[in-house]
């Protein structure tokens, strides 16, 4: 399996496995509740690279000079159907996540580096959260 594919497989499975609460936001103070008791599942998250980063091959030689992916910037949008709170999610993810080397494989770290977030106004409680989660893998060498 390419590098690729298993970033792409455990970011979408950390943002839909992720905790989030509902927020409900009172009409008349517009206090907000966020509801602990009970998680809220994103209906739809979407995962893809942005860019990459890459440094000069530890292995080049004079005659052979090589660049290799260093690192990998990479973006996580979670879209919910009511408006939720994301701190536990970015909580656990204070703890990065590590994809272990394999056979041809590298060993990948995939750090949490910014989360943006779209919350419905008080007026138009129909719509949901929509986050935009910014990853960064950081690749060990082959």
């Amino acid at each position: 399996m390419l590098d690729e594919e298993r970033i792409q497989n455990a970011l979408h499975a950390a943002v839909l496995g992720g905790t989030y609460h509902e927020v409900v936001v009172d009409a008349n103070t517009g206090l907000w509740d966020v509801v602990t008791t009970a998680t809220v599942s994103p209906g739809e998250v979407y995962v893809f690279p942005l860019r990459s980063g890459f440094s000069l091959d530890a292995a080049q030689t004079r005659k052979h000079l090589a660049v290799d992916r260093e690192t990998w910037t990479w973006q996580a949008i979670a879209c919910f159907a009511v408006f939720v709170s994301v701190e536990a999610f970015e909580q656990a993810m204070s703890v990065p996540i590590r994809l272990s080397r394999g056979v041809n494989q590298r060993q990948v770290t995939l750090m949490l580096r910014e989360a943006v977030y779209e919350h419905p106004v008080d007026q138009e409680p129909n719509t949901g959260s929509r986050v935009v989660f910014t990853f960064e893998a950081r690749l060990s060498p082959v």
